[in-house]
């Protein structure tokens, strides 16, 4: 048997790759499978109910679990950046999606603490368990052969995401989005900025941001701005936000880390312009359609006033959903 165990899965990012992940198993080895998942998530999704799965509720309820069924399972996919530990001989592979395991230079001191912790214990697990990973982009490929020592014969890259279809709407030069949510290393605050000095020109234009109460400080500096050039739409379902990508409006995306960028992956198979920085993680997923130098406002808001009526041309995605391939793999260590 297979086990998926996504004790750690419950970002909106970490479900998607699950979610796409179980979509990718043929029914006719659905059988083979056993998932974890997390509490968090019974009772809100159903795209696990024909798999046998039990709820899991963190680090040692995992290993609690695992105890029961062990001698069923000899490979195992681990979601969420943290290897199971056993004894017996089973294969595993780990699926790290959170590039803060290895850069942490664009967060406060606390946030640094914390992943500099969870990166020690993730390194000393993947030492202990022997694990093989699987990662989304190069990038993070090249980091956790350095910084983990990991043999790059151990590292797998199985990108994991939806292929958007190209839409055929018009370009709306007047709309603006930024799906993200409110840490500081996404760059809101900066965006904001800038925003408010375009529209003091360009008085139609409108940015939507998704910035959910969670983030007091900023949720509130948006709820008392008064302008309707800035629209914050609060913490919205990932359909939502791809509605909004398929209006063909403009992806503006600030944020100096990204583990995946899968905003830019998406709106680029969509066919969007998209302004970002010049970063690898924005390099690793698609060509932009606009570059601007990270942190730069003047340059941002440049690149903003450039693009009208210019003949912008969309983003190009550079990387495909590899989920069916990453299941072929687990499938094949059955025999």
């Amino acid at each position: 048997m297979i086990l998926i165990d996504a004790t750690f899965v419950n970002s909106k990012g970490g479900i998607t790759v699950f979610r796409k992940i179980i979509d990718s198993i043929d029914i006719v080895h659905r059988s083979r499978f056993i998932l974890f998942v997390d509490k968090r998530l019974i009772g809100k999704y159903s795209f696990f109910h024909d798999f046998e799965y039990y709820p899991s509720s963190g680090f040692f309820n995992r290993i609690f679990l695992f105890q029961q069924i062990k001698n069923r399972v000899s490979t195992i996919l681990s979601l969420g950046n943290v290897p199971l530990i056993f004894t017996n001989k089973s294969y595993q592979i780990t699926y790290i999606m959170q590039l803060l395991l290895f850069e942490r230079d664009n967060i406060n001191f606390k946030n640094k603490l914390i992943w500099s912790i969870k990166s020690f214990i993730v390194k000393l697990l993947f030492k202990l368990s022997s694990s093989d990973a699987a990662v989304q982009t190069s990038t993070i490929e090249n980091l956790i052969s350095k910084k983990f020592n990991l043999s790059s014969r151990k590292i797998f890259l199985f990108p994991v995401f939806k292929e958007l279809k190209k839409t055929n709407k018009p370009i709306n030069y007047d709309k603006f989005f930024y799906p993200s949510s409110g840490e500081s290393y996404k760059k809101v605050e900066f965006l904001i900025d800038v925003f408010l000095e375009y529209v003091k020109v360009k008085t139609e234009s409108i940015l939507y941001l998704t910035i959910s109460k969670k983030y007091k400080t900023l949720y509130d500096k948006l709820k008392k701005l008064e302008s309707k050039s800035i629209i914050n739409l609060e913490e919205i379902k990932h359909s939502k936000v791809l509605e909004m990508i398929n209006d063909n409006i403009i992806i503006v995306h600030p944020s100096s880390v990204e583990s995946f960028g899968l905003v830019l992956l998406e709106s680029a198979y969509s066919g969007n312009v998209i302004i970002a920085p010049d970063k690898n993680y924005v390099q690793d997923v698609c060509e932009p359609s606009i570059i601007f130098k990270e942190n730069d406002r003047e340059d941002l808001l440049k690149q903003l006033n450039l693009i009208q009526g210019e003949n912008v041309l969309p983003s190009i995605p550079k990387i495909k959903n590899r989920s069916s391939e990453l299941v072929e793999h687990l499938i094949s260590k059955l025999d």
